[in-house]
């Protein structure tokens, strides 16, 4: 309550500060927040070929989130940003996480680049993941997602698509300028705080921008009425373990709306430095992002025998450190530009768990370190364009661990969660990408990529299960390739896609060994082969002027060979082995003989007059593994998504009504025993469900925006598919942003 009537006040001086400045705006005051109607339906894109272009100059499927969405849907994180969009499905665990789902994959066969570094590192697990959250939403100017194989461009792990993640770019004046934004935001549904801050230097050769946030977030309040689809609880917590000094004790909730243990908080730290002056230009890039510790929430209602399993299971600190360097250099020469890309990356992530009234606190930390390094040249000569050029990552993994006694203080050792000897990946490639304009109205894109990874992995004795002392060595050559067509006829722009792609297998696939929420065990395979995905897209794009209306159609279908799933396998020929004092199955990630992944994507915007629109969209996937001609479901497949957005603008405000929609997914399409995690389900699977949701804008004069929404208006219950906490009760939420 002192924090949001603190906030109010910071709300407060900001307007009075606002009103004061009325009369000496700048002409480069930024006022983006408000959706136009004349909202660009053909917008700029990056990521598609790595070169700026229209989006109906793409083959393949792109989804832009712009910077006035981006403020206006008002997400608390990243991943949300994605989830409220309603084209991208996205996976929690935990609050303080998110993994999206694109085209049915995920995690690590779904490539993340921010400011065009790729994130994807050697311990980029199968499962799902939290990495996105460490990029503040706060500091993003743009977001694209890239639909279907993109490792043409971006390498290994672009199976279902990239989600490329660009922060405020730099800006230059012709004269000396300063650009002060600050941004307050209050939620109720976990008890949301957060507030940033950034501030713009910038005149003809250079230009700075420095931003921070800080997010805290108490215990995730879930909806109390019940679902539609589901009359029965779901994911209600009715007690929780809390340490007393030497043992655990079980505590009644006395809200068991209330999901105990699933706040935390996250600090964001970025500065940005341009030089520019003739035809070079010079771009510093830091990067800084930490977090408290981050609760497991998922496995902290775990039972085990009719009990609670852990009485602690948290991430600790996740902390990521960027620094990038961006050389750009026009015309070097018959017109063809020079960009180079250097970076440097270093992540520390940790996991820490206790048994239910065991005093021992096992550790297990992951220190990685990344290189990485980009040179290319573009040239565009009439009806031409190509670009190609090389790069490289190499990657390196110190795993280290220890066991703490809550009582004593004492330590002991205990099992990494990787190899504890020498983990390294490096990857080099030469890549290249054409255009050629067969005449006004047809385009024909090529592009392709062929490079070589090197993984090494010592094992070294003592390494958590007898019988798993070797060292993995894999040697891979890659390749990919991709063909697309554009036709633009009249108000119709057809474009279809053929493309591959591929994922080398990575430290984490090769020799982790770790406990799943199913009581599996996973051990090392070294004879993983690289998966491979082979896609075909048709989009079907139209626009109309008057009135106003855009819609496309996007249908694909994806065919996959040696994709990696976990299987149950022997260790010395055992199919059980004890671990953590627990005889558990063994199981390994194995190459499955093959599979497909199919759907539809459907996109409408329509404005009906100057005040009036219309937003839809739905989703559908179908993936299954085919063996022995048998279908088997494949996991990660989300269930059936639709949303619908009625909005209203004026001048200086907009109301905006919208609904979220997920269809059932019943416990006969889950991959049992795997990621889809079917013991958070309900015995039916994962009930359907639909939220109602309000928000509002209003431009205070020419510095200030207000916004009120409140999210799942009815307070419904519900979960998103293969989630292990539920998901947030009615949520009022305020933000007041700020500049001058």
């Amino acid at each position: 309550m002192k924090k949001t009537i603190l906030s109010l006040g910071i709300c407060l001086v900001h307007f009075v500060v606002g009103a004061q400045q009325k009369n000496n705006a700048s002409d480069t005051t930024e006022t983006i927040l408000l959706l136009q109607q004349n909202e660009d339906t053909n917008p700029l894109v990056f990521s598609a070929s790595k070169q700026i272009r229209k989006y109906n100059d793409v083959p393949i499927q792109v989804l832009k989130i712009q910077a006035k969405e981006i403020q206006f849907n008002q997400p608390s994180t990243t991943a949300d940003l994605l989830q409220k969009n309603g084209n991208v499905f996205v996976q929690k665990s935990q609050m303080g996480g998110g993994s999206p789902i694109v085209r049915g994959l995920e995690a690590n066969r779904i490539s993340l680049v921010v400011d065009g570094v790729r994130m994807n590192n050697l311990i980029y697990r199968g499962g799902h993941l939290q990495n996105i959250i460490t990029l503040d939403v706060n500091a993003l100017e743009d977001v694209e997602v890239l639909y279907g194989p993109s490792s043409n461009l971006y390498g290994s792990d672009a199976l279902g698509g990239v989600i490329a993640l660009s922060t405020h770019q730099l800006r230059f004046t012709e004269t000396e300028t300063i650009r002060v934004n600050s941004q307050t935001r209050v939620g109720s549904a976990s008890q949301e705080f957060s507030q940033h801050f950034d501030v713009a230097l910038q005149n003809k050769n250079w230009s700075t921008w420095t931003s921070f946030t800080f997010n805290q977030w108490g215990d995730l309040r879930s909806g109390k009425s019940k679902n539609w689809f589901y009359r029965e609880n779901v994911g209600t917590r009715d007690y929780y373990a809390l340490w007393t000094g030497s043992k655990d004790s079980l505590v009644a909730n006395k809200n068991n709306a209330i999901q105990k243990y699933s706040g935390y908080k996250q600090y964001d730290f970025i500065e940005k430095i341009g030089y520019q002056k003739g035809l070079q230009h010079h771009t510093l890039n830091i990067q800084h992002s930490n977090s408290t510790n981050v609760p497991r929430y998922d496995r902290l209602t775990d039972l085990s025998g009719g009990q609670l399993k852990y009485g602690d299971w948290y991430y600790g600190p996740q902390t990521r450190n960027l620094v990038s360097y961006v050389f750009h250099h026009d015309n070097i020469g018959k017109n063809i530009d020079l960009d180079a890309q250097f970076n440097y990356q270093t992540i520390e992530e940790s996991r820490y768990t206790r048994k239910l009234n065991n005093p021992w606190l096992d550790g297990r930390i992951e220190n990685v370190q990344v290189a990485s390094a980009t040179v290319g040249l573009h040239q565009r000569k009439n009806n031409n364009e190509w670009q190609a050029g090389v790069d490289a990552q190499w990657n390196d993994l110190k795993s280290t661990s220890q066991s703490v006694n809550k009582i004593t203080s004492a330590t002991r050792e205990i099992n990494t969660r990787y190899s504890n000897g020498i983990n390294t990946m490096n990857q080099v490639s030469a890549f290249a990408y054409y255009v050629h304009h067969l005449n006004a109205k047809m385009q024909i894109h090529a592009s392709g990529r062929a490079g070589y990874s090197a993984l090494k992995s010592t094992i070294l004795s003592g390494y958590a299960v007898d019988g798993v002392r070797n060292e993995i060595h894999q040697n891979q050559p890659t390749y990919s390739g991709a063909i697309g067509w554009i036709y633009q006829w009249n108000q119709y722009n057809l474009s279809s896609n053929l493309s591959m792609g591929y994922r080398v297998p990575n430290i984490d696939d090769l020799s982790k060994i770790f406990e799943t929420s199913a009581g599996n065990v996973i051990v090392p395979n070294a004879q993983l082969k690289p998966e491979q995905a082979t896609t075909w897209d048709i989009n079907i794009r139209h626009n109309t002027q008057n009135p106003r209306m855009q819609w496309s159609i996007n249908a694909y279908n994806t065919w996959l060979t040696n994709f990696i799933a976990t299987a149950p396998t022997t260790l010395n020929g055992l199919d059980s082995v004890v671990y953590d004092g627990q005889m558990s199955p063994i199981v390994a990630a194995q190459n499955q003989d093959k599979g497909y992944i199919r759907g539809a994507q459907f996109n409408m915007t329509n404005a009906l007059n100057l005040h009036w629109r219309l937003d839809w969209s739905a989703n559908v996937t179908k993936g299954r593994f085919v063996k022995d001609n048998q279908e088997t479901p494949m996991d990660h497949i989300p269930p059936v998504m639709a949303m619908g957005a009625v909005s209203f603008i004026q001048e200086k405000w907009m109301v905006q009504f919208n609904t979220q929609f997920q269809g059932w997914k019943k416990l006969d399409q889950y991959r049992l025993g795997a990621e889809d995690n079917e013991s958070y389900a309900t015995p039916d699977g994962t009930p359907a469900w639909m939220t109602f949701n309000i928000k509002g804008q209003y431009r205070c004069g020419e510095h200030a925006h207000l916004l009120l929404g409140v999210d799942n208006i009815l307070d419904t219950q519900y979960r998103l598919f293969a989630s292990g906490i539920n998901a947030p009760g009615r949520n009022v939420y305020i933000s007041y942003k700020f500049n001058f």
